[in-house]
């Protein structure tokens, strides 16, 4: 192959590897349950690698939208869970089990 040829070939952006790893950590994070992850500068940060991914072409902005849905979805419920798991314990016994059916909590 010639010189010239190596150096148009793309290369891949490191900005990849470290989005990857951005999001395992703060995944991993959530899922334990790990309330100073879900609140400030970790999800602001992963946010921002998301952008700076689809901005540079690394991903795809629909997929950067994806993600960052996906990251608020499971921020939101973090925070929900470790806020309401006595009252949705409550609920969910008086309604005969059926703890996921029951979203949001009554109108007051």
């Amino acid at each position: 192959m010639r010189q010239g040829l190596k150096h148009q070939a793309p290369q891949p952006p490191a900005t990849c590897p470290r989005l990857k790893t951005q999001r395992a950590k703060l995944r991993s994070a959530i899922a334990k349950g790990d309330a100073a992850a879900t609140q400030g500068r970790a999800v602001r940060d992963d946010r921002a690698q998301i952008d700076k991914a689809a901005k540079k072409g690394v991903i795809h902005d629909n997929a950067a939208a994806r993600y960052k849905s996906r990251l608020a979805r499971r921020v939101n419920a973090a925070d929900r869970a470790t806020a309401d798991a006595p009252v949705l314990r409550r609920r969910a016994r008086r309604h005969g089990g059926q703890q996921g059916a029951i979203a949001a909590p009554p109108p007051a």
